[in-house]
């Protein structure tokens, strides 16, 4: 499980799938992706 928090001050609860656990690191910054399935909303981590 991460936890996102958004600049807007609400945070979310995510699951980390399709990304090795190492690269998931606390302060990790992500940007908004596109799910699977309609409405799926799903983030991927920001690659330097």
């Amino acid at each position: 499980m991460a936890i996102i928090e958004m600049r807007e001050g609400f945070r979310l609860r995510a699951r980390v799938s399709a990304e090795p656990l190492h690269r998931a690191q606390v302060g990790a910054q992500v940007r908004l992706g596109f799910g699977s399935r309609p409405q799926e909303i799903a983030f991927q981590l920001c690659h330097s």
